[in-house]
């Protein structure tokens, strides 16, 4: 950019509703001074552009995509009730910042950006949502993980069991859990006791898969190939169930020999891919 000689843009002149993928492996748009707002609104000839600043529909709070310092807005006049609000901002033909919904199918073009030199790293959000069908958490060991935990219960544990995270959850390329060190354990043990009320389990599928072929040993379903294992004392019961199961108590592992009728709880994750801020 002419006005910031760290940063670089490119303007895509299509017509579309944009959401957390736009724009990867970088981001929308932040526009960080009113020399940058200038020179944007200079290149759309008089229409209007997406840009990357947000606003949670749940707190109103705005954020710019990437996740930057918010320290220059120019937002416009607030959208009436006839014309709605939506969670993604626009600048106007005159330079200003919108988000009236009764714009959207109308705006001709966005504005994709990021640092020189910039290295990818994990989202700060993205998850993809469950909708209310289970407790989404924004891992934190690895940030790129993105936690779904569920108060249904699965009776047979086997390689399918993939299937119910993306039809269960309607979370497109979301899979079973797999663990791949101490750290995400205890991190996984530790929020799997706060939500506890949400859930009302105690213990839940880990994504370890048990049985001959692999000497007992277990395979994450996921095709995860951590080696990682943190079995109780006395496990893995070669008589047990075929997936193992983590206590929220204590965090360790087990394949009971014969688990509930009802089944136990599941957690699903999807990997949030590094993008350039």
């Amino acid at each position: 950019m002419h006005s910031n000689s760290n940063k670089c843009y490119k303007y895509n002149s299509q017509n579309i509703i944009p959401d957390d993928s736009t724009c990867f492996p970088t981001y929308l748009l932040a526009i960080e001074s009113e020399q940058e707002n200038d020179e944007i609104r200079g290149l759309t000839a008089g229409k209007e552009a997406w840009i990357g600043l947000i606003q949670d529909p749940f707190t109103g709070n705005i954020s710019w995509h990437n996740d930057s310092p918010l320290n220059y807005t120019n937002l416009g006049p607030n959208c009436t009730l006839a014309e709605g609000s939506g969670s993604y901002f626009y600048m106007t033909s005159n330079g200003t910042w919108r988000n009236c919904l009764s714009d959207y199918n109308n705006i001709s073009g966005y504005f994709c950006g990021a640092k020189y030199g910039g290295v990818p790293t994990c989202p700060k959000h993205g998850c993809p949502s469950s909708q209310g069908l289970a407790i989404d958490i924004h891992g934190t060991v690895n940030p790129c993980l993105c936690y779904y935990f569920t108060s249904q219960k699965i009776q047979d544990f086997d390689q399918n069991a993939n299937l119910k995270c993306v039809f269960d959850l309607r979370i497109t390329n979301s899979t079973f859990l797999s663990i791949d060190s101490s750290f995400a354990n205890n991190e996984l043990t530790t929020l799997s006791r706060q939500i506890i009320k949400g859930t009302n389990c105690t213990f839940y599928y880990n994504g370890l898969l048990i049985g001959i072929t692999d000497g007992f040993k277990g395979e994450w379903i996921n095709g995860d190939n951590s080696t990682y294992r943190n079995w109780h004392p006395g496990y893995p019961d070669i008589l047990g169930d075929s997936g193992a199961v983590f206590d929220i108590f204590d965090g360790t592992w087990s394949n009971p020999e014969n688990p509930p009728d009802s089944g136990y709880c599941f957690i699903c994750q999807y990997l949030l891919q590094k993008r350039i801020a």
